[in-house]
């Protein structure tokens, strides 16, 4: 399976730091998809319920845009496979929320984190449910609360639908699409899930207590502190409308 997200702090640490990732038994040559990342949780086929984690949430009104967007952010220790593999992983899901006219601010696209770029998807093309009892609905159109986001199995690039028929790491913009990303695990967040963005420290700190090296999509990077990282605000996606 693919790396599974955890918590993007080293537990126990006082005062807090970042976890400090995996390279793999090997070093970076050994990294392997699900080599020393954290258990998902029992098997039991298809669509079987994962282990909680956390999630970083980040939001940001952007005046440019009349947008408000909501970003969350997963923490993984590696993604990735031997050479083409990195310790540390961000990867995020921002759901843009737009006013109808009447102030009344609605759902209107979900932008998913693909290796250094962005996709969005309209709120009607994706799937989406409101809880436990319709997880295993693919269908889209249904406009309901949360975004169903699939992982890619190498470097976590978010998707909307499933794909099982090729098991290829997804470099190329030709490739883009391609990279699998099965059902057989699921994890809705719960609100005790969900931690502030400003948990994870400045990026520049001393002694690199918040440096995810290749890894600079960090939630303070994106709300302004950069290091390489896009804004909230700037996320997007090519020849894509919203």
């Amino acid at each position: 399976s693919a790396c599974y997200p955890e918590s993007a702090i080293k537990i126990g640490s006082n005062p807090p730091e970042k976890n400090p990732g995996t390279d793999g038994d090997l070093g970076p040559a050994g990294i392997w998809p699900g080599v020393d990342c954290t258990d998902p949780g029992p098997y039991n086929g298809a669509y079987s319920k994962g282990n909680p984690f956390p999630l970083y949430v980040t939001a940001k009104y952007c005046s440019s845009l009349k947008q408000w967007r909501v970003t969350y952010s997963a923490y993984y220790v590696h993604d990735g496979v031997m050479s083409e593999g990195h310790r540390h992983d961000w990867e995020s899901a921002t759901v843009v929320w737009k006013d109808n006219g009447d102030n009344l601010w609605q759902r209107n696209a979900l932008i998913l984190s693909q290796h250094s770029g962005h996709a969005i998807y309209g709120w009607g093309d994706i799937n989406s449910v409101d809880g436990e009892g319709d997880v295993r609905d693919e269908s889209t159109g249904a406009y309901k609360a949360h975004p169903k986001v699939y992982v890619g199995f190498f470097k976590h690039p978010g998707f909307i639908n499933r794909d099982t028929h090729l098991l290829t790491l997804d470099l190329t913009p030709a490739q883009r699409g391609s990279e699998y990303r099965s059902n057989d695990w699921y994890y809705i967040p719960t609100p005790g899930d969900l931690k502030p963005g400003s948990v994870i420290g400045d990026w520049n700190a001393p002694n690199n207590i918040w440096n995810y090296g290749h890894a600079n999509s960090s939630p303070f990077n994106i709300n302004g502190g950069k290091n390489g990282a896009r804004d909230i605000c700037d996320f997007a996606g090519s020849g894509d409308d919203v």
